[in-house]
């Protein structure tokens, strides 16, 4: 192993270095694609790199400046250390650099080469930190929002609107703006030289492309020497691109912002940023620009992190000589990187030219009806065939095929075998098909026609037919990972439901990856959640099960884009319940085994809200359209209170309300809807709870808001505070986040039809002279009161509450988990969720384990247990509790000595595994031995609440265990 004495000691001693062997992941003297030559390269499964570089004497800020700048047009490297024999230097390298030359405010820490230091530095940034996600819960200040993608991206944003502003059409702008990304591509990579520039009149590019004659002239030859589809050019083009549009354009790829003018001494390096990201920037950028069609068609930009998700788990085992089809191509993403792969599949060494072209040309494929994105998909291709050309040189020997025409089609997916140039698509089977599909409903002109019956359809989803479509192109082994719209796989709307069962049916065994909990974060533009359906990647027999994963929200994904699951994150369903079920994917997905059962325990024995409301002869209301629609006759309510906007009180102030003063508005309903005693329910959540207001008087309430009034039953005003407090306990938020057809997956809203279906027993209107009712009614009226304890009121009325509905302990504690759960859709509530436990909700899981575990040694007449709370460092990733046989069900804090405190931190770092490229696996240990049970889980807090406390003891019980 050819390195630097110091280095490697520094390696060894933070754990890429293992005894005399190299750690996975770990390179020396790697190479990099431009001029930066790090000594040595760590790399996970993730894709995150660490770059070292060694030098034997203190190097000139230049220098550090230098390498911090192509560290960061790397892109994927968050850190560079600069080693020396006397120190470490951390550099952040997601921070673009400063225009001062300088890399001093990127620093991020120094270590001496000292025992104790290396220790630290270890702690910090060392393999095992990397690994196991502690430093990217520990540092801060190292984020991709600063990667060099997220900077370029804005820049071209920026770009194209002074283009635009300057006089150019969109589509010129984005043409030359692609002509030019490449050009600069072909000179930072060597392909295009000095001495060839020298024939347009300047050996420097900025120079030639700052005149719109030479810049022409070097572009037309690009065009006769590379061939393709490569940005032709327009026949109008050259006479509305002026000189001051191309110079705009050569300065924002200099570093220069082209709105502010602001520069940088630190250009953009074409030949560091990686092919991925320059086709994935363009890709966006292209998107971002056609926001207004993207969003009427449904189109949402796919990040690299979900392309590669799907890829990994659809080219897992695939053979060499695969056929991928994407059938909405779009930019070429997903062929983009699938080229890459199963070129890598093919040739393990370099690659030859011939090679690299027989893929693209026999194997890729794409359709798309949006000519622009079928540009950028070939545009994408082509840079994606150079960049894996062993030595593209000279540029007269990279000549390209068209592709347009060929294997990307400018087409409708829904009439490929009508179509003559895309007939020839029905007579390949392809091996893979993936994609991104629209996911709304482009109204009646964008509706599919099919030969024959049509397949099952939800409404307004245009993302199942195209599925449907791609079926019909592929062969019995098929793999597919496409990219949809969540809410139909978690409505209970029949269609929906119809349309599902179809569609797991005809593509069986299936996997679905549900994302909805990153929605803000993946798909920012989108209306709608995502999940990915995977068909035919895994073992399990077909039509006997449904794979299920949910991706939860981490602080360490929305950092690094890293997808963490644990094994609570995976359920195997039965197809069977699956299709009688109409809430069993969504119950699986946000809930456990407990929460089913309780749940058909309350839907099979108590009457629903509406059969109650009916029961009583009330009547549920949406408030009243005061805006469109037809005017109707609506005197009988004028002059009464209106609740129209803001937010909604538990006790609503009439008295301070507008009155209502409209002679006709669209359906104004019956007077009587709207007297009171009134409970009104907004459509969204305060708190994670219901959100309502009562009213003892009188008001109108506009379509924003649910109403029920309790005007013509004797003792109302009991019974309506009754009902307001059922609604507003975390018995209801548990219920509506599992069964609602919005909230937990798409709209943090509420809608009628989901709180119709809340089971409420009888009881709280046949005993409305009952301690509980009554007690349940007197917390509520406490609401009013500015003096209140509100967090001590709302436990009085959940307490109440569990008991009308006759809940035991462990029931209570499954309905107040879902009220956290139901507060972890949003985002304080996700953050919480993710902080370190403290001791006193890891006595409340312990509680519940004793209360399961010793509740069966009861019963088979074995062993207490008691349970012992490790006491770690607040800085560990890590916490551990133990439960030893023979003891009374106590719970007590064990010290833990400096050397265990070490294993501890080593096991802690193993317990992330990385299993595939933007994949990572969280572990949950349960570690059995002889009268004791070790329960090892990452510190954060959603791993060990007194519900997973219930879970995890019938886990163990399931493994098992076994006491002496």
């Amino acid at each position: 192993m050819a390195i630097a004495p110091e280095l490697k000691s520094t390696l060894k001693a933070t754990g890429f270095v293992i005894g005399e062997n190299l750690a996975p992941g770990l390179i020396v003297k790697a190479k990099s694609t431009g001029g930066f030559f790090p000594d040595a390269v760590w790399r996970d499964r993730t894709g995150v790199e660490v770059l070292f570089k060694f030098v034997s004497s203190n190097p000139q800020q230049a220098q550090v400046a230098s390498w911090h700048r192509d560290a960061w047009n790397s892109g994927i490297a968050p850190l560079l250390w600069i080693v020396s024999p006397q120190k470490i230097e951390i550099y952040n390298t997601f921070q673009r650099p400063d225009s001062d030359g300088s890399a001093k405010n990127h620093l991020l820490g120094v270590f001496e080469q000292v025992e104790s230091q290396l220790a630290q530095l270890d702690n910090y940034a060392g393999r095992l930190s990397m690994v196991s996600g502690q430093f990217w819960t520990k540092e801060k200040r190292v984020d991709r929002s600063g990667r060099v993608d997220q900077h370029l991206l804005r820049d071209l944003r920026d770009l194209e609107f002074a283009l635009v502003n300057g006089g150019l059409s969109q589509i010129v702008s984005q043409d030359l703006i692609g002509r030019t990304i490449f050009t600069r591509y072909l000179f930072d990579r060597g392909i295009l030289t000095a001495d060839l520039l020298k024939h347009f009149g300047s050996k420097v590019l900025n120079e030639v492309l700052a005149s719109q004659t030479s810049a022409y002239s070097l572009f037309k030859w690009i065009e006769r020497t590379f061939g393709g589809d490569l940005f032709p050019i327009r026949r109008s083009e050259e006479r509305q691109v002026k000189a001051k549009h191309l110079k705009s354009i050569s300065e924002t790829l200099s570093g220069v912002n082209p709105i502010s003018g602001q520069g940088s001494l630190w250009p953009y390096k074409f030949d560091v940023i990686p092919i991925e990201l320059i086709s994935s920037i363009y890709e966006q950028f292209a998107h971002d620009g056609n926001a207004v069609d993207a969003y009427k068609d449904g189109l949402h930009y796919t990040p690299v992190s979900v392309v590669n998700l799907v890829l990994d788990e659809v080219l897992r085992k695939a053979k060499p000589e695969s056929k991928i089809l994407d059938v909405t191509c779009g930019s070429g993403v997903f062929l983009v990187e699938a080229l890459r792969r199963l070129v890598l599949i093919k040739s393990e060494s370099k690659p030859s030219r011939q090679l690299i072209r027989d893929t693209l040309r026999t194997q890729i494929f794409g359709v798309d009806k949006n000519e622009s994105a079928v540009q950028i998909a070939a545009f994408s291709l082509y840079l994606t065939a150079l960049e894996l050309d062993p030595d593209p040189r000279p540029p007269e020997a990279l000549r390209f095929e068209p592709l347009i025409g060929r294997n990307l089609f400018i087409a409708d997916a829904f009439q490929i075998a009508d179509d003559p140039q895309t007939k020839m698509l029905s007579d390949k089977v392809f091996d893979v098909i993936v994609g991104n599909p629209p996911w709304t409903f482009g109204g009646k002109d964008s509706k599919p026609v099919w030969e024959g019956t049509p397949p099952l359809l939800p409404p307004r989803s245009a993302d199942f037919a195209f599925v449907w479509s791609a079926i019909a192109l592929a062969h019995e082994e098929t793999r597919f990972g496409i990219v949809m719209r969540a809410t139909p796989f978690f409505s209970s709307a029949k269609a929906s439901v119809r349309a599902r069962n179809a569609l797991f049916e005809a593509l069986s065994p299936v996997t679905l990856v549900n994302l909805a909990a990153l929605r803000d974060d993946l798909f920012p533009t989108a209306l709608y959640p995502a999940v990915i359906l995977f068909s035919r990647t895994n073992e399990v027999r077909k039509g006997s099960r449904i794979s299920l994963v949910t991706v939860p929200w981490t602080s360490g994904f929305a950092r690094s884009g890293v997808f963490e699951i644990s094994p609570s994150d995976v359920r195997l369903l039965d197809v069977a319940e699956v299709s009688q079920n109409p809430y069993s994917i969504k119950v699986a997905s946000l809930g456990t085994p407990r929460d089913r059962l309780l749940l058909r325990k309350l839907t099979t024995e108590l009457p629903s809200f509406s059969n109650l409301i009916s029961e009583l002869s009330l009547k549920s209301t949406i408030g009243v359209q005061l805006l469109d629609g037809d005017r109707n006759d609506a005197s009988q309510l004028i002059g009464l209170p209106l609740l129209d906007a803001g937010d909604l009180e538990e006790h609503i102030r009439i008295s301070e309300l507008p009155k209502f003063n409209k002679k006709r508005i669209h359906r104004p309903r019956s007077r009587n809807n709207f007297s009171g005693p009134l409970v009104i329910v907004g459509e969204g959540l305060k708190d994670g709870r219901v959100n309502f207001g009562y009213s003892d008087g009188d008001v109108v309430y506009s379509r924003s808001f649910y109403g029920i009034s309790f005007f013509s039953k004797k003792r109302s005003r009991d019974l309506a505070l009754a009902v307001a407090g059922v609604l507003q306990s975390s018995l209801a938020s548990w219920f509506l986040l599992l069964t609602s057809s919005e909230f937990g997956i798409h709209k943090r809203k509420i809608l009628l039809q989901d709180l119709e279906r809340l089971p409420v027993p009888r009881s709280i209107a046949e005993s409305s002279n009952s301690k509980t009712v009554r007690s349940i009614a007197i917390a509520v009226d406490e609401l009013k009161s500015k003096n209140s304890n509100l967090q001590l009121v709302r436990k009085r009325i959940d307490e109440a509450v569990f008991e009308l509905y006759g809940l035991g302990l462990h029931e209570r504690i499954i309905v107040s988990e879902g009220l956290i759960k139901a507060k972890r859709e949003y985002k304080a509530g996700r953050e919480e969720g993710d902080l370190p436990v403290n001791n006193g909700m890891l006595r409340e899981y312990a509680k519940s384990f004793l209360d399961v575990i010793n509740a069966w040694s009861s019963a088979l007449d074995k062993e207490l247990f008691d349970a012992e709370l490790f006491e770690l460092p607040s800085s560990s990733s890590l916490r551990i509790v133990r439960f030893l046989a023979g003891g009374e069900g106590a719970i007590k804090a064990a010290a833990v000595d400096q050397s265990v405190n070490l294993l501890i931190e080593k096991i802690s770092a193993r317990m992330r595994l990385p299993i595939a490229e933007q994949l990572s696996a969280v572990r949950e240990l349960r570690v059995h031995a002889a009268g004791e049970l070790f329960v090892l889980k990452p510190a954060a807090r959603r791993f060990w609440s007194a519900a997973s406390g219930l879970n995890d003891a019938d886990l163990a019980l399931g493994d098992g265990l076994e006491v002496n």
